[in-house]
């Protein structure tokens, strides 16, 4: 095990492929890099990545999150800037 955070059994929709990596069964990306310079450190050559589709997924959450932000401040703007109520739409 590489350490405490990063449990292979413990990851979803996964394989080991050919190169010994673990890698995404939904993508086919891999979810571990190989860094040779850090084997001394941490014991192991391998360190986690993400695939493509976790990349994907970030990117849509941190987007969805940024447009509810942007909403609530006009919201917010609104209701400082405009009294009556019918100003709002």
């Amino acid at each position: 095990m590489m350490n405490a955070f990063w449990n292979r059994e413990n990851i979803p929709d996964s394989y080991v492929a050919e190169d010994g990596l673990l890698h995404c069964s939904l993508c086919g990306g891999p979810l571990e890099v190989r860094l040779p310079e850090y084997n001394e450190f941490f014991k192991s050559d391998k360190r986690p990545s993400t695939c493509k589709c976790c990349e994907e997924k970030i990117i849509h959450e941190r987007e969805e999150h940024a447009r509810r932000e942007h909403i609530e401040l006009v919201e917010r703007n609104k209701g400082i800037c405009f009294t009556d109520c019918r100003m709002w739409d």
